[in-house]
């Protein structure tokens, strides 16, 4: 009997090491439709429409993500939106806003005493952004994401500004949805076959496959930073910058595209 109940103990304990974190302890996301009732949103001030940014500045490439959302704010700066920054209760306020600023994002920046809004809304990762109607009923909300974050950002907030429908909200978030199928997976087949030809020296063919890949999936940044990678060993740094800046305009953190626009600056 005894060895039955240690053997039903250490079931239930690989069952929940298994399972993982609860709810809670995981920052599972505040439902939709539920007013965040914090004085600190005050903030927002009456815009139609409230986006909170959480971050953490000494994130690895945060500062190139947050321009990005700069990029975002910038382009929408005619719509009735209001923006405040957080970042969690470790950081100084200083070091927030120094960070920021350099990014260009407008704002409020505050640091989230007790890290209660951010448990709050329910963040689990930075950055992430959440949106408000005028009341604080929570409205939307768009975790990082590796590829395409401002781009879904910016779905979201047409779609709490009702420039876009549900539908279209839904086709902002998932393009390659209206795809062909398969063809955003032959387009990563011809970024890896595009890569292989690049390190074998077959730069005219490798560029003909990139370009393949880039036309099957516009929205494939590998594809557009592949095409800068090889255009800047042909020596064609111009060409190759406008390519890594297409790459960083779908992922701000594309790592390759970073590293080339870097070792193109000058030249």
């Amino acid at each position: 009997m005894r060895a039955r109940s240690v053997l039903m103990l250490a079931m239930v304990a690989i069952f929940t090491h298994l399972a993982g974190p609860s709810d809670a302890a995981a920052g599972a996301r505040t439902p939709m439709g539920q007013i965040m009732d914090d004085p600190r949103l005050s903030q927002l001030g009456n815009a139609n429409v409230g986006v909170v940014v959480f971050f953490r500045p000494d994130q690895r490439n945060m500062d190139a993500t947050l321009q990005s959302l700069a990029g975002c704010q910038k382009e929408l700066a005619d719509k009735p939106l209001s923006w405040l920054a957080l970042v969690p209760a470790r950081f100084s306020l200083d070091e927030a806003k120094a960070v920021a600023q350099a990014a260009g994002l407008k704002g409020p920046v505050l640091v989230d005493a007790d890290d209660s809004l951010s448990n709050l809304f329910g963040v689990a990762m930075h950055p992430t952004v959440a949106i408000l109607d005028k009341q604080h009923k929570l409205v939307g909300f768009q975790p990082y994401t590796r590829l395409n974050f401002c781009e879904s950002v910016m779905a979201r907030l047409r779609h709490a500004l009702g420039e876009l429908d549900d539908a279209g909200l839904a086709r902002a978030l998932d393009p390659s949805a209206d795809m062909p199928s398969g063809e955003t997976s032959a387009a990563k087949r011809d970024v890896k076959l595009a890569g292989m030809l690049l390190k074998s020296g077959n730069l005219d063919k490798a560029l003909e496959i990139a370009r393949t890949g880039a036309t099957k999936d516009p929205k494939n940044a590998a594809a557009q930073s592949m095409i800068g990678r090889i255009l800047a060993a042909k020596g064609d740094c111009a060409a190759a910058s406008a390519a890594f800046d297409a790459s960083l305009k779908l992922d701000a953190n594309d790592a390759d595209a970073q590293a080339g626009k870097k070792s193109c600056a000058g030249k």
